[in-house]
């Protein structure tokens, strides 16, 4: 396939992204089906629009601050858990305590990431 430039003259502008793994994966998995070089695939179905982007939906003011607030309840249970964490390696907490803590804030964790699926 015969290279496009989008413009006259050579591309000289690099331009570079981080992903995580799984992305990484997936967005070369996606260039090696299309059977092109980053640049060709990036310059095809980028620049060239043969691609669709869905825009997400602004967070709303409630969804902000539930998100805020849990960040400071995730802080807390954070730092309850070292402090039972601690305590049960120095002896001071028993095993069945120990996981009877961890299970209550982990479910409470849950309890907090559902109710994300609330607002908006």
């Amino acid at each position: 396939m015969a290279k496009r430039s989008l413009t006259e003259g050579v591309p000289s502008k690099a331009i570079s992204f981080r992903l995580g793994e799984p992305d990484a994966n997936a967005l070369t998995e996606k260039i090696r089906a299309a059977g092109l070089s980053m640049s060709e695939f990036v310059r095809e179905y980028v620049l060239l629009n043969k691609t669709s982007v869905i825009a997400r939906r602004p967070a709303s003011s409630d969804r902000t601050r539930l998100l805020y607030l849990f960040d400071k309840a995730g802080n807390n249970l954070n730092q309850l858990t070292k402090q039972v964490n601690v305590a049960h390696k120095s002896g001071d907490v028993s095993d069945d305590t120990y996981r009877e803590i961890l299970k209550e804030l982990q479910h409470l964790s849950r309890y907090l990431k559902g109710r994300l699926n609330d607002v908006d």
